[in-house]
């Protein structure tokens, strides 16, 4: 948020003044604090050390740097249980609270001077902070050169949060090769309170924790109803809206509403009445759909305050080694892996590997995104599922020459790495990503041309994107917006486009279409794409090289 400056809206935070952001927060989400205790100078490895600062936290108690939290920390969301009103009037609803779905909140906040909307209502299961750097994605997934990182935008405000709050407390908040790493609680501690400390001059953000069991279309926009209850079976509210933004990768909302999509490596449409895709077959595949993780985070401070608590692990390794599926050879590697060579603050590290994918069952990603249409509870098991796998690893790897190694954080949600891809105005295809095609440009970014937890042929060589506005406009419903099941072929949604600096931004992007929608009275699609890049520039996104 360097420099930053909105008119007379959201003034820009520098320095010390970051940490007023969560005093805010503490007000709104509770009291209490979270101590991070860490001591390196920064510009340092980013390792644990003795500087002292504090973060809110609800639960009232302090810890030391990085301790799991325990329970999730769902304060500032309400369930349907206490909401008084039974039918909520919003401007605009968003399903989900990924990277895509708050950086449409705070696209729609900064926009207000110029496009007031009103309302806006944002749901999540449980209320958690569903961004993938609070749930263990802990290193920045972009490529930096000669000190260009291609950030910019809503990510490059969270990015500047992050370090300038570990600049305070004397720790380095980047790598050895100029990523961002971020420990999930202190991710989690800026993404809420982005939702939560909203001044009163704003738009009216109501967080809501539920399950979306219904979504009907209507002329004036779209009638939603969220239940209470892990098993979605609780008390009940509905919203109106007049627009809808499905921020989630499984695009839940999308389906709900009948939207077509694509998913896998098919190109084949599905949704809208022409049912689900198949199964995924090992011999076919077109069928195949990326493997699913638990990121778990990983500690090596020998401070056993911050580890997960054995009680809390004693169900995930009642069957070990049972369950366990990492061979002697992994372990060996493992010093000169991905996991440690990318340090995180408090000495911890994000572990992302190809062998602690899920590797059971091909068929997982697929019950975990449909399954949910019947059965909201069964991501909750799966998820146990995959992280009783993954705890068994770790152990196996404490057993085999890393006796220091701990656990320091479990993830609420399974990194979904790639769910379906809703038909939208335009598809931004691989082949667009491999000649450098440049249409309407809402968000930029820079990684991989081809990356993919499949048994397939990846493509490291670096790749700028840049995603067209109309692949965020459904084609078959014009004011749903689809900023996290957007409109790719497999290749292109395979690129930077599928990294979080670029689903935060597209998701900028649909709170600023939503918006200048809302202020006009048109439809998405009807807005010229001339409006959406002039505030798009003025809330400093970056779109183009």
């Amino acid at each position: 948020m360097h420099g930053r400056s909105f008119g007379s809206g959201i003034s820009p935070v520098s320095g010390p003044a970051v940490l007023a952001v969560l005093l805010v927060a503490v007000v709104l989400l509770g009291a209490g604090c979270l101590a991070y205790v860490y001591g390196e100078p920064s510009g340092s490895d980013p390792a644990s050390a003795e500087t002292t600062a504090t973060l809110s936290r609800t639960d009232g108690s302090d810890i030391a740097g990085g301790q799991a939290l325990g329970d999730t920390d769902t304060t500032g969301a309400e369930s349907p249980e206490d909401v008084e009103a039974k039918v909520l009037q919003a401007d605009v609803f968003i399903w989900d609270t990924t990277s895509a779905g708050i950086g449409a909140v705070r696209a729609i906040q900064h926009a207000r001077e110029q496009y007031p909307v009103g309302s806006i209502v944002i749901a999540a299961p449980g209320g958690i902070i569903a961004a993938m750097p609070a749930q263990g994605l802990s290193v920045e997934d972009t490529y930096v050169e000669w000190g260009d990182t291609h950030t910019s935008g809503f990510w490059e405000e969270f990015r500047a949060d992050v370090l300038e709050f570990y600049s305070s407390v004397g720790v380095s908040g980047l790598n050895h090769q100029g990523r961002l790493v971020v420990e999930p609680e202190v991710a989690e501690r800026f993404l809420r309170g982005y939702l939560a400390a909203t001044p009163s001059d704003q738009p009216e953000v109501r967080f809501l924790s539920g399950h979306l069991r219904e979504v009907k279309v209507t002329e004036d926009g779209y009638v939603l109803e969220l239940a209470a209850g892990d098993d979605g079976q609780g008390a009940t509210t509905t919203v109106k809206a007049s627009l809808a933004i499905d921020a989630s990768v499984e695009g839940d909302l999308a389906r709900l509403a009948g939207a077509r999509y694509r998913f896998g490596m098919s190109e084949n449409i599905y949704g809208g009445g022409e049912g689900y895709p198949p199964l995924p077959d090992g011999d076919v595949p077109d069928t195949w759909i990326q493997r699913v993780s638990a990121l778990l985070t990983l500690g090596l401070s020998g401070k056993p305050q911050e580890h997960v608590s054995a009680a809390e692990l004693a169900p995930y390794l009642a069957s070990y080694p049972d369950e366990l599926r990492i061979g002697a050879e992994w372990a060996e590697a493992f010093e000169d892996s991905w996991t440690m060579q990318h340090k995180l603050p408090g000495n911890k590290r994000e572990l992302n590997e190809m062998w602690s994918d899920y590797l059971e069952d091909i068929g997982l990603p697929h019950r975990y995104i449909f399954g949910y249409d019947k059965d909201v509870a069964i991501r909750q098991e799966l998820r146990e599922e995959v992280l009783t796998y993954t705890v068994q690893q770790v152990k196996f790897l404490q057993e085999h020459g890393y006796p220091d190694l701990e656990i320091t954080h479990l993830p609420e949600r399974l990194y979904i790495r790639e769910g379906i891809r809703v038909v939208g105005l335009t598809t931004y295809t691989g082949e667009d990503v491999e000649e450098g095609v440049v249409y309407h440009p809402v968000a930029l970014g820079k990684y991989s041309q081809y990356d993919v937890h499949l048994p397939v042929q990846n493509d490291h060589s670096p790749r700028e994107i840049s995603v067209p506005m109309e692949t965020l406009i459904s084609r078959d419903l014009p004011s749903l917006l689809i900023p996290g099941p957007l409109s790719t072929d497999h290749r292109a949604y395979n690129s930077a486009v599928r990294m979080e600096p670029v689903r935060a931004n597209v998701g900028g992007a649909c709170g600023v279409l939503a918006a200048i929608a809302l202020a006009e009275g048109k439809k998405p699609a009807a807005v010229p794409y001339s409006r959406v890049k002039e505030e798009l520039l003025r809330q400093e996104y970056r779109l183009s090289k």
